[in-house]
């Protein structure tokens, strides 16, 4: 999943694309603690995103996109990783 969604990097390259995740994510979830867009995939940011996704599904975060037709990162393979 994160691969496809890196592989969707604007022109910064994948900082860009984490970074973009990130503020999907504070937007996504903001009575939590803000995580810091800084463009690096570490574990705070995949835990947020695994939380995210299990107790919201993807839909949120990708309408934070506006563009979830040239963004699919979510596809049956996910289920392994949320598991």
């Amino acid at each position: 999943m994160v691969g496809k969604f890196l592989g969707n990097a604007d022109d910064n390259g994948m900082p860009g694309a984490v970074s973009t995740l990130q503020t999907s994510l504070n937007h996504v979830e903001s009575d939590a603690v803000p995580l810091k867009v800084d463009g690096i995939f570490g574990d705070r940011t995949r835990d947020r995103l695994r939380a995210t996704v299990a107790e919201r599904g993807p839909e949120p975060i990708l309408n934070e996109f506006h563009n979830d037709d040239d963004l699919d990162i979510f596809d049956d393979d996910d289920d392994t990783i949320f598991a």
